[in-house]
This record gives C-alpha cells, sequence and structure tokens, in this order.
C-alpha cells in the first residue's frame, strides 16, 4: 500500500508531510459497503519523521486516511430497484441526502531503509 506513494525510496533527516487524494471506483461488488457507498473519495495524509537510530537511517510513519461520499440515490444505478422511488422522495423534499464521511489514523509506524513497510490494521 504504502509503496505507490514513493515511502520505500526515502532518505532524508527530519519531518515531511505527504498527501494524495483518489477517487474509488467502489468496494466489491457483492459487498454491503458497496451497496451503500458506492464510488467514493479518499485523501491519505501521511507525515514521515527520518533519523539515525544504531547507525541506520529509520523512518517513523504517521498516517491518516479520510474518505467521503454524499449518500444520494441515482435513479440510473440498476442494482437495487428502490433507487428511482428513492431520487423522486428526494426530489418532493420527502428523502434527505446525506454525507458519508470516517477517518482512521494509524501512529507510529517504523522501518529501517531498505526494509518493506508493515501494512496496518485495523485492529493494531
Amino acid at each position: 500500500m504504502f509503496s505507490q506513494f514513493g515511502l520505500l525510496d526515502l532518505s532524508f533527516l527530519g519531518t515531511q508531510q505527504f498527501v494524495t487524494t483518489v477517487a474509488h471506483e467502489g468496494f466489491t461488488v457483492d459487498s454491503a459497503w458497496s451497496l451503500a457507498i458506492g464510488n467514493y473519495t479518499g485523501r491519505s495524509s501521511f507525515e514521515v519523521t527520518g533519523s539515525i537510530v544504531a547507525g541506520r537511517l529509520a523512518f517513523t510513519l504517521s498516517w491518516t486516511y479520510h474518505f467521503w461520499d454524499p449518500y444520494d440515490w441515482d435513479p440510473s444505478r440498476s442494482y437495487t430497484s428502490l433507487q428511482p422511488q428513492l431520487a423522486t422522495l428526494h426530489l418532493y423534499g420527502l428523502a434527505k441526502q446525506y454525507m458519508v464521511e470516517g477517518t482512521y489514523e494509524k501512529h507510529g509506524i517504523q522501518w529501517n531503509k531498505g526494509e518493506a513497510i508493515a501494512h496496518p490494521t485495523l485492529d493494531d
């Protein structure tokens, strides 16, 4: 996951910040998350500190992932027959669309230059 942001090729001392924003094409087709969210936008921000530890270049990473998506009813979606009816209810003020958003943070991810970065899990 982190290799796509170039974090494995770092060579610096001190602290640097990286930010990336990506539009995602949804979750797996058969998941409840895909039906509820569909496409969404996510932003990852990283703060990386490089230092010398035991004579080696070492890094500590803090990672924040934020996603957002308007919960809206699209009458053109065909995976549920309720989409057109919900869109009509919204049009007449009887249903409301809203923003779905969330944030995940992970601090203290450590590695030495040339080593793989351990992938964080939600249980960490």
